[in-house]
């Protein structure tokens, strides 16, 4: 029971902390300053509002169905890793959100910007 509440309480807070992010980039970000190559992309292209209906639907879909094969498929054990995954997820989209809104960066978007750098310096974007 506890870990089903745990669990599931982690889905929703990714869901709430996504909608967040989408609301403060929306709001604060314009096409050209996202720093995802891939999504600048889509929203210069499309706009931020038809980019982001395409990629909200896309992260509800990949989110709940991980969740739900992890959930259905796996011990407990998988379950309370992928509940702290999610939690740990779900802090960083709120910090991205924060940082959207006040410009400042804390902690996590900064190894955050540093991780996404050295990848995108490795893959050449």
């Amino acid at each position: 029971m506890t870990l089903s509440i745990i669990y599931w309480g982690t889905f929703v807070l990714l869901l709430f902390t996504k909608a967040l992010d989408a609301q403060s980039t929306i709001r604060f970000v314009p096409p050209t300053a996202e720093s995802s190559p891939w999504a600048r992309k889509l929203f210069c292209r499309y706009g931020l509002k038809s980019g982001l209906a395409i990629v909200l639907p896309a992260f509800l879909i990949i989110a709940g169905s991980q969740y739900l094969l992890v959930w259905w498929f796996c011990t407990p054990v998988v379950q309370a890793l992928n509940a702290g995954l999610g939690a740990m997820i779900a802090w960083v989209q709120w910090d991205v959100a924060r940082f959207n809104k006040t410009r400042k960066h804390s902690g996590i978007t900064l190894l955050a910007l540093r991780c996404y750098r050295c990848w995108a310096k490795r893959w050449k974007f």
